[in-house]
Parts: structure tokens; C-alpha cells; sequence
């Protein structure tokens, strides 16, 4: 039986940005799931769903048959995987947490652009697709930039 790739791609992606030089190296915490609106972290990641408490949805995936003319069929698999970066300024300058949460989504791209299929059997391609923006006075200035990860496998 073959197994959708969401869960191996989820991991995947959290342990590249663990791993990386510009993220997980540099001290930027990465989150595998849903945290709180307790995170008091300056900048960080959630792989996997939102930064706030009432959208926890990690992601969703699709499979579709398909034929490639051999005796076994395959399915195409189409996942969405959502993402956040949240940057903190600590002063009222939203310009700048909006520069610095954009650097972060930059280190995150330039990730999956070096390396598509994240070593993940059977995935072809993963590339960010969508985002949001939203930024806030609290105590400083802050920007989360919601995204979305678009990844396509065939099992």
C-alpha cells in the first residue's frame, strides 16, 4: 500500500529549515504544528499552520489516479501545506518587521528552490504558492506572513 506523502513531506520541510544556515542555524525556532498566541519568540516558524489560535489547520492533500501505461496505477498527489513566519521589530516601526518577517520567507524559499524534492520519496516539486499578511502594534511592531507550500508527488 502506498501512503500519501503528506506527513514524510511535513517533516521534511521542518528538518531542511532546522538544518539551514539561515534559519534553524541562525537561531530561528521552528515549529512542527500549531502553537499558541503564548509564543513570545521575536521571530520564528510554524510549519503546518497558523500563528494565531483558531485557524489550526496544518494543510490539506488530494490524490487522483493516473495511468502511466504500466500494470500498477499510480496517483497523483497534490499537497498544501501551511506555513508561517512571524517577526517581532520591538519598536513601532512596521516597515521594518515587515522587511525582517520577508527576509525569513526569503530564507525559506531560497531553501526549497535549492533542493525541490527535499529528499522526500516519490515528491517531485514544492514551491510557496500563496500568502497573506498581517501586521500589528503590540508591543512593538509585528508582521506574520501567512503561506502556503505547494508540493506534487506521484505514488
Amino acid at each position: 500500500m502506498t501512503t500519501p506523502r503528506f506527513d514524510a513531506f511535513t517533516t521534511a520541510l521542518v528538518a531542511a529549515m532546522n538544518a539551514a544556515p539561515s534559519i534553524g542555524g541562525a537561531g530561528i525556532p521552528v515549529y512542527d504544528g500549531p502553537t499558541t498566541s503564548s509564543n513570545q519568540d521575536a521571530t520564528s516558524i510554524l510549519v503546518g499552520g497558523r500563528f494565531n489560535d483558531e485557524d489550526t489547520d496544518a494543510g490539506s492533500f488530494t490524490l487522483d489516479w493516473r495511468t502511466d501505461g504500466g500494470a500498477a496505477a499510480t496517483q497523483d498527489e497534490t499537497i498544501t501545506l501551511n506555513c508561517a513566519v512571524q517577526y517581532w521589530d520591538g519598536d513601532a516601526d512596521v516597515a521594518a518587521a515587515r522587511a525582517g518577517a520577508f527576509t525569513v520567507v526569503g530564507y525559506v524559499d531560497s531553501l526549497i528552490r535549492s533542493n525541490v524534492d527535499l529528499g522526500v520519496t516519490a515528491l517531485l516539486w514544492c514551491h510557496i504558492t500563496s500568502g497573506q499578511v498581517r501586521q500589528e502594534l503590540r508591543s512593538g511592531a509585528i508582521c506574520i506572513v501567512d503561506f502556503t507550500v505547494t508540493a506534487r508527488a506521484i505514488i
